[in-house]
């Protein structure tokens, strides 16, 4: 319990620190009403994301239920020895891609549910996404006190709650919203100190923390923090210009920035040397080439079509209001331009966005939503008002629950709408998980898909929240990510689907469909040494076939293979050709 007081207590300071340094609430008027109304909000909003999730029947699979599957697995090491939860934490932050400190936080919650998905998803909601709204409608409400209404901080409550671009990914199981508090306490710091222009020392620390704590929580929230500090130099420096300050003046904003860089590499250097070396030397584009599709132009317009019309409306309805009757608002709208454009074309670089990517971009387009609710609820234009509810409103029941206004829709709306995930086939998929754990006794099975009607990561977290009784080999999926997983020779249970099953163009998932190419042929050197035993359904007409090993592969076979992954990559050697020489030393 003490290890989960810490790591939630670590957690939860960068949501106390912002309130209780800036007395965040006294900047709430009408109090009362406030909490009430607000309160109410959180809990029927509660109330449709928890009749949403639990009416859905689904097999919850990699990125849906990654963190999901990773909080079961934290909650019963809890059981075990908390001391291994620290140094799973502290590993897993520093030396992964995937983290647990998000799972650490909720996993003792948890064990107060059923540990469904729906138990997971409530938590995620009540833990990290409330108080990410809360604080930064109060942030709202702090930096926009001139123009601010009396029921300002509910309506940016019902503003962040509402729109999908916030809670939609949180309803796909992706948790990185998480992120969100410390982020938040970043922008108190930045805001509240004028560019850092005004900035402490303790306020530098936790700025620093702040930051390396959203990116251990999430790494492509890494992209945001280079969208911030470019962003957080052109907002220092047209304050400077604004006031018309001097040279000794520029001075200050630069050494705060480099008092908050030394304080954040000292920090990284002292406690988190794996995660840096990391961030700076993994070549990522690399890693993730087959998640990278399209232009930039192309991922420029899917990144509009995301949005949609109506969030760009009021974007640039209230860019045009400062720059005409708000000059002092001017910094702030420099800051989130500049930041989604560097964010953006750092990300862009990378690979495409999914849908939980967009978070990464959404905090300063909030900051620039409350600023045009400040200004038509302070100016007191009601028709703007009900005109611009009712089209948010819109958009949002659109995004839920579809409508049937094609027009209305193109012209307003996001096109990611949100689709309740449902299988037809969990029946097809539990008689063909019994059928292997029938036959498996002590063997390996690998499994040959990578799509959604079939993977391995399917068999296993049918079993959710329970543990998987299958022993599934360790599969590749993205050839240059994940290159040959060795363990297939080691294997005595194939399973592969026809038609193949990719969830990516099909030259970058080759570790699948060369395989699957292989037992297609009856003929072919691999498939020869097994057997097909079992034949099953799933939906969308894919058929499965399960073999099981009669004999084992010779050099010859294995040769077979290294001449086929040498052909197509020349130049990635440690991915394949090294792969299979350690197999010929180890078996032969």
């Amino acid at each position: 319990m003490l290890i989960w007081v810490l790591l939630t207590g670590i957690y939860y300071f960068f949501l106390l620190y912002p309130l209780i340094r800036y007395r965040a609430f006294d900047s709430i008027p009408a109090k009362r009403a406030n909490a009430i109304v607000t309160l109410f909000v959180y809990f029927a909003v509660g109330v449709l994301i928890f009749a949403a999730i639990s009416g859905e029947q689904f097999i919850y699979y990699w990125d849906y239920g990654g963190y999901y599957d990773r909080t079961i697995f934290i909650k019963n090491m809890y059981e075990g020895s908390a001391l291994d939860v620290l140094k799973n934490v502290y590993e897993t932050s520093t030396l992964s891609d995937y983290g647990t400190w998000i799972s650490a936080v909720m996993a003792v919650p948890l064990q107060l549910t059923q540990c469904r998905f729906v138990d997971y998803i409530m938590l995620v909601y009540l833990m990290f996404a409330l108080p990410a709204a809360c604080s930064l409608s109060l942030l709202g409400g702090g930096y926009f006190s001139e123009k601010q209404h009396k029921y300002f901080f509910l309506g940016c409550n019902v503003l962040i709650l509402l729109m999908p671009w916030y809670l939609q990914p949180m309803l796909e199981g992706y948790p990185g919203i998480a992120a969100f508090v410390p982020l938040i306490c970043s922008l108190w710091i930045f805001l509240k100190s004028e560019g850092l222009y005004k900035i402490t020392l303790a306020d530098a620390v936790v700025l620093s923390f702040s930051f390396i704590a959203a990116a251990l929580l999430r790494r492509y929230f890494c992209f945001y923090l280079v969208g911030f500090v470019f962003g957080g130099i052109c907002y220092s420096f047209c304050c400077w210009r604004m006031h018309r300050q001097g040279k000794a003046e520029l001075f200050q904003y630069a050494a705060s920035y480099m008092k908050v860089g030394c304080i954040s590499m000292f920090t990284l250097i002292l406690f988190f040397p794996g995660f840096l070396q990391r961030v700076l030397f993994v070549d990522y584009a690399g890693m993730y080439v087959a998640y990278n599709n399209g232009s930039m132009l192309e991922k420029c317009r899917a990144f509009t079509d995301h949005l949609g019309m109506l969030l760009l409306l009021f974007i640039l309805f209230a860019a045009i209001a400062v720059c005409r009757n708000y000059k002092n608002y001017i910094p702030l709208v420099l800051f989130c331009f500049v930041f989604e454009v560097v964010a953006a074309v750092c990300f862009f670089s990378v690979q495409s966005v999914g849908i939980h990517h967009y978070w990464t971009f959404l905090l300063p387009l909030l900051l620039l939503l409350m600023l045009f609710l400040s200004l038509i609820m302070a100016d007191r234009r009601n028709i703007y008002f009900v005109i611009c509810s009712i089209c948010f409103f819109y958009n949002t029941i659109y995004v839920y629950f579809g409508t049937s206004m094609p027009m209305m829709n193109a012209a307003i709306c996001q096109r990611d709408l949100y689709v309740r995930k449902n299988r037809t086939d969990l029946t097809a998929v539990g008689e063909l998980t019994e059928y292997l754990q029938s036959i498996q006794e002590d063997k390996k099975i690998y499994c040959i898909a990578s799509g959604s009607v079939l993977n391995n990561d399917i068999l296993s977290k049918y079993y959710l929240p329970e543990a998987c009784p299958l022993q599934l080999s360790a599969v590749s999926h993205v050839d240059l990510r994940d290159g040959f997983s060795e363990e297939f020779f080691t294997s005595d249970i194939v399973v592969t689907t026809e038609p193949v099953q990719v969830h990516l163009r099909e030259q970058d998932q080759q570790v699948i469909t060369v395989l699957q190419r292989e037992f297609a042929d009856e003929h072919s050197n691999i498939s020869s040494h097994f057997e097909k035993v079992h034949t099953a359904q799933l939906a969308d007409g894919v058929t499965v076939h399960v073999y099981l090993k009669k004999s084992g592969f010779s050099v010859e076979d294995i040769s077979y293979l290294e001449g086929i992954y040498d052909s197509l990559y020349p130049d990635h050697l440690e991915l394949f050709h090294d792969r299979f020489e350690e197999v010929k030393t180890k078996c032969f």
